[in-house]
């Protein structure tokens, strides 16, 4: 079996907190693991899971639906990494594109750029056009390392206050009961439950993954008294002895004198579940759609019959809430779905996530063009953050010609509206131009050719 590790700022509890993956060649990891979680607990508050067990078999099923539920994978890129096989290369990184996760290369050695490239276009084309977060530049005229890596996790992790709204968006909570052997059917239960449309906004806490640990048990309790339903995952483990859900789960959940509905993934013995769960209703069959929502609706009635509020904010947030994982399953399509359906209704919020999901490959595929579309959208609406986010894609040339000159205009345009961010890129490209006029006045022919590309001067 296959468990990850975890840490987290302050060892608080990993519930609820935004999950990063830090994968790396094994030999990397005594030196870089540290590092690089200090770098990012200084911005963000995450969870940072990581495989302490390198010899796990290849293609085991539960590492990869742990990895599936994660937001963003962190690389430290190294000459080692790149140069020798590794489950990093071969398979995580790999997986991760095609989950459509996040992944972040940061160079932790000098000149690996090219190197990068290459090494993972042989795997795939396009596999290696991912940019790179460079960790020992000492370029003064360039963003520094600390600053980019804070707003690139800023643009893809829930901080603390989003969370926070998120979960004040939902129109319930459900509490998924399951054996942790039977985590690929509690996922496929899931599904089924926010396939029925009264349920899309509802939602379904689970372990999350949850490291056992001293507070693991108050949080089971605390998770079933704000929820307004129990949805039993039935399968023949749940009969078995030492079973924490029927010696714990079900009779808190009495308790507090909530319902609980005994969803049948697999055969069992109705007679063994009577007795393993007196008082519960029989067993209903999941599979069956229609029969399944008339039940839950009916344990649901007084929710569902007060209107679920379908307005475009609210969509946002609960797209958001499937992108990130935040007390649901992490689903892709369906954030896709509402977050462009809150686009679409004029959010403009809306509209400059999907250009940040299209461009960072954030449950989606890279498509520069859609980002761009998504962002002048927004930024003809005068949204400063998406006037930003398009002048960064002029001045790194990403699905554009690259263009200081545009990429000024449009930072110069965000900055205006008091965004802060396009004001420090303002004041970077002004001192990275005052330095290479410098140099080419000097003589350096170099300094003298990037000038006149990339600001169309000459010395």
């Amino acid at each position: 079996m296959s468990v990850l590790s975890v840490r987290t700022r302050e060892k608080r509890d990993v519930q609820g907190l935004s999950r990063v993956y830090f994968s790396c060649h094994p030999d990397d990891f005594k030196d870089y693991f540290d590092v690089i979680c200090e770098d990012i607990f200084r911005t963000q508050n995450c969870a940072i899971y990581y495989e302490s067990e390198w010899e796990v078999p290849a293609g085991e099923r539960e590492l990869e639906e742990l990895l599936a539920s994660m937001q963003l994978f962190v690389i430290p890129l190294t000459n080692r990494y790149l140069e020798e096989e590794s489950r990093s290369i071969n398979r995580e990184y790999v997986f991760a594109m095609e989950q459509h996760i996040p992944v972040l290369p940061i160079a932790v050695e000098p000149g690996l750029e090219s190197k990068f490239s290459a090494r993972f276009n042989q795997i795939r084309e396009g596999y290696g056009e991912i940019q790179i977060l460079n960790r020992c530049s000492a370029d003064d005229t360039e963003i520094p390392y600390e600053k980019k890596l804070a707003d690139y996790l800023s643009h893809i992790l829930a901080g603390d206050e989003l969370a926070r709204q998120i979960r004040a968006a939902f129109d319930a909570y459900i509490f998924l009961s399951y054996r942790k052997k039977d985590r690929a059917y509690a996922k496929e239960l899931m599904n089924i439950i926010h396939r029925i449309p009264f349920c899309r906004k509802m939602a379904i806490w689970y372990d999350e993954y949850l490291v056992p640990g001293e507070s693991w048990s108050q949080n089971i309790v605390n998770a079933i008294v704000k929820s307004a339903l129990v949805v039993l995952a039935v399968t023949p483990s749940i009969t078995e002895k030492e079973n924490y859900v029927v010696e714990h789960e079900y009779p808190e959940a009495l308790a507090q004198g909530k319902s609980v509905i005994p969803a049948e993934m697999l055969p069992v013995d109705p007679g063994m579940i009577r007795q393993l769960f007196p008082g519960m209703m029989d067993m209903i069959d999941c599979h069956d759609s229609e029969k399944f929502a008339e039940v839950l609706k009916g344990s649901l009635k007084q929710l569902v019959k007060e209107k679920s509020e379908d307005s475009p904010e609210h969509n946002f947030l609960i797209g958001l809430a499937y992108l990130s994982g935040i007390d649901m399953e992490r689903d892709p399509d369906m954030a896709l779905t509402l977050i462009t359906d809150a686009a679409d209704a004029g959010l403009l919020e809306a509209m400059d996530k999907l250009g940040v999901m299209y461009l960072k490959g954030q449950g989606v595929a890279v498509d520069y063009k859609e980002a761009l579309k998504w962002f002048s959208r927004a930024a003809e609406k005068g949204y400063s953050w998406s006037m930003y986010h398009m002048g960064e894609m002029y001045y790194d040339g990403k699905g554009v010609s690259r263009s200081y000159d545009t990429a000024r205009m449009l930072f110069s345009k965000a900055a205006g509206q008091g965004n802060q961010a396009a004001m420090y890129e303002i004041g970077l490209m002004d001192q990275e131009r005052q330095n290479l006029y410098c140099q080419a006045r000097e003589g350096d022919t170099e300094a003298a050719m990037l000038l006149k590309i990339l600001f169309g001067k000459k010395s």
